[in-house]
This record gives C-alpha cells, sequence and structure tokens, in this order.
C-alpha cells in the first residue's frame, strides 16, 4: 500500500505541475501576446476581406454544392478548423524550440521533472489559445457575416476533429526531427514554421476545396490528399453538412486518419525520445561541428 500510495502522491504531483505550467503558458499568451479585443478585430477585418472578394464571384459551383455550404461560410468554418490543426502540425515543434531558446529544456533535462511534461504543457496551452481563436471566428462569422454552422451533428464534427488533431499532431511529433538533427531547426526556426503553417493554410482545403487542384494543379493534389488535416476538415465538413462519419464517401477519410495516428505517434514519441537523448550526450550548447552538419 505504500508503494501505490509514493505513485498516487508522484501522480498527482506530476499532473499539478502539468496544470501549473499549462496555466502559465496560456495566461502569458493571453495577456502579453493576443489581447482578445486586438484578435477578434483582426479576425473580423480578415473574414470581411474574404466576405468582400466573394461577392464578386457570385453563384455557386458543383463543388461546393457537395460540402452544402456558401462560399463565405466554407472559408470561416475552415478557418475556424485549421485553427486547432496547424497548432497539431507546429506546436511541438515550437514548443521544443522556444524551451531551448529559454534555456527551460536545460533546466527541465537536469531536474527530476520529465521534459514531455514541459512541451505537453505549452502544447496544452495553445491548444486552449487556439480553441480560443476558433470560437471567435465562430462568433465573428456568425454575428457579423451570416456564416452557417450547418444541420449536423455536433459529435461527429468534435469526433473528426479530434482524430484529426492526434493524427496530425503525430505529423508534427516527426517534424521535431528537424529541431534535433538540422542547425536550420535550432539557428533558424521561423523557416520551418512558416513553411508548415502555409502548407497546412494552403493545402488542406481550409480556404478552397481541394477538388480545385485537379483541375488547375493536378500534380499537387495528391500531396494534398496524403495531409491528414484535409481528411479532418473534409469529414468535419461533411459531418456539418449532415453526413454520417460511416457514410461510404467520408469512411474512408476517417479511416486514413486513424491509420496516420497508429503510424505516426509511436514514431514520433521514438523521434523525440532519440532527438532528447542526443542533446543529453552532445551538450546543451552544440558545438560548431554540429552546427553545419
Amino acid at each position: 500500500m505504500s508503494g501505490l500510495g509514493e505513485r498516487i502522491r508522484y501522480l498527482g504531483a506530476g499532473l499539478r505541475k502539468l496544470w501549473y505550467m499549462m496555466l502559465t503558458t496560456a495566461w502569458s499568451q493571453l495577456l502579453f501576446a493576443y489581447g482578445a479585443i486586438l484578435q477578434l478585430v483582426e479576425i473580423v477585418f480578415g473574414i470581411a476581406s474574404y466576405f468582400f472578394l466573394t461577392k464578386i464571384f457570385q453563384g455557386t459551383s458543383a463543388v461546393m454544392e457537395s460540402y452544402g455550404t456558401d462560399v463565405v461560410s466554407f472559408i470561416v468554418l475552415g478557418l475556424a478548423m485549421n485553427s486547432i490543426l496547424r497548432h497539431s502540425l507546429t506546436g511541438v515543434y515550437h514548443a521544443l524550440n522556444h524551451a531551448y531558446a529559454t534555456r527551460a529544456l536545460e533546466r527541465v533535462l537536469m531536474s527530476p521533472t520529465s521534459v514531455y511534461m514541459l512541451v505537453f504543457s505549452q502544447m496544452a496551452s495553445g491548444y486552449l489559445r487556439a480553441a480560443f481563436v476558433s470560437t471567435l471566428y465562430l462568433l465573428a462569422g456568425a454575428l457579423f457575416f451570416g456564416v452557417s454552422l450547418g444541420r449536423g451533428d455536433a459529435a461527429s464534427v468534435l469526433a473528426a476533429l479530434a482524430l484529426g488533431t492526434v493524427a496530425t499532431l503525430g505529423l508534427g511529433m516527426l517534424l521535431s526531427a528537424l529541431f534535433f538533427h538540422t542547425s536550420v531547426g535550432k539557428v533558424d526556426p521561423a523557416t520551418i514554421l512558416i513553411l508548415a503553417t502555409a502548407v497546412s493554410n494552403t493545402f488542406t482545403g481550409a480556404v478552397f476545396p481541394v477538388e480545385v487542384l485537379r483541375y488547375y494543379a493536378p500534380w499537387l493534389y495528391p500531396f494534398a490528399l496524403s495531409l491528414p488535416q484535409t481528411h479532418a476538415i473534409f469529414a468535419a465538413r461533411m459531418a456539418l453538412n449532415g453526413v454520417s462519419l460511416a457514410d461510404p464517401a467520408v469512411a474512408p477519410s476517417v479511416a486514413y486518419l486513424a491509420a496516420v495516428a497508429a503510424v505516426t505517434i509511436p514514431i514520433g514519441y521514438r523521434v523525440i525520445r532519440a532527438g532528447l537523448d542526443r542533446v543529453r550526450r552532445e551538450g546543451y550548447a552544440p558545438s560548431v561541428a554540429v552546427l553545419v552538419d
């Protein structure tokens, strides 16, 4: 019983550390980086640019009709969903780089606290901020631009997004290999994060149907279909349109997300563990030879 009590106390202490780390990061992000009012104004202006642009192109296409929505609603809902998926892709890398730059990673490596607790506490606070941004998109779209949220089952929509979040997180864990094993990953992380964000924003169906690529950039269409975000956003959109996730049109995307998550999460964990072992072996500050490898 004493051993069990010790494990329970250890688990409780770990959960308290995770909670405090998450709250600290979330509060600092909200207070210093993204004021709620300024964030809402930015989102309204962003939606307005799409709203007025789409007024040039009146009518709907067969592709848009298959989603059962109008152009503005399509874009706003896509931006809201992509906010969370984008964080899954870049969050691990960003957390590692921030911990490295602030030397928090060094301190944690020398303490009993798990590095994973440090990384995923920042990930959790990032998810809170992403959910906050998504909510602002939906509120601004519904209040000011008449965005339709669809008639589907909310539970199915959340299930599709949750599965997509896990699958994309696995991809983000693999992306951390660039942090551990390349010099540019530590010296110039913005390049990698900007590229990953651009891919997530452009080729996942967030702001336009990926079916368009079939006609205008067919060589990019297979790449778009390989991204888990594409399938998550597609499944969530169809669920908003009242289509079941078990429907033959949606089930392959759900199965693809499950397969990607099952493969990338274990491999991503090993990538991060191997990377941390490398940092421990070589020391916190890499040598010049390491930086140019």
